[in-house]
């Protein structure tokens, strides 16, 4: 009887909505505010009309600052880095003060109203917001570019496909200004 019970409720589990495609357990359905993305806005409590400024009185000073341009970013940005929970929020700015977009790493406990965050799979963010409009890529990595939303998505290659590792927030149809494509 007790393998009877333990076998429905695996199957119960399994069957469950909100798993992930890599059986991740389900995010709840309602999203704190201190941990939600929103597309062109904020990342949790912070926005990117704080300047960097304010970013400085809500987190201290930040670990560190320095241009440090990926693959496909525009030359010009200083990326300053913070430590929040569980991960990295860099805020990349040109002239030390108004921030030009917001980038989360590593922390899986922040997502978008779509369930979208650090961890989602590639398939997870194209599911939720269709194809990226526009993509830049080297290989093992890509950026999905929802300029329109003010989201870009970052992900590497692994061994159970694509893995978002970054969510980048910026105003809403100015990509171009942080990223080559």
């Amino acid at each position: 009887m007790t393998k009877r019970i333990i076998a429905v409720l695996v199957l119960m589990v399994a069957a469950a909505p909100g798993l992930s495609r890599a059986g991740a357990p389900p995010y709840p359905p309602d999203i704190a505010p201190a941990r939600q993305i929103g597309p062109g806005s904020h990342i949790g409590p912070w926005t990117l009309a704080m300047g960097i400024g304010g970013l400085r009185r809500a987190l201290g000073e930040p670990a560190s600052s320095a241009p440090r341009p990926m693959f496909d970013q525009q030359a010009g940005w200083t990326g300053y880095v913070w430590t929040v929970p569980d991960g990295t929020l860099t805020a990349w700015a040109r002239d030390g003060k108004t921030i030009g977009y917001l980038e989360l790493r590593d922390s899986r406990a922040f997502r978008t109203s779509k369930l979208i965050g650090v961890g989602s799979t590639n398939l997870d963010v194209e599911a939720a917001y269709g194809p990226a409009p526009v993509r830049t890529s080297i290989p093992g990595a890509s950026r999905y570019i929802y300029n329109a939303l003010g989201l870009a998505v970052f992900t590497q290659g692994t061994s159970s496909g694509f893995i978002a590792v970054a969510v980048a927030i910026f105003p809403p149809g100015t990509a171009a200004k942080f990223w080559k494509f």
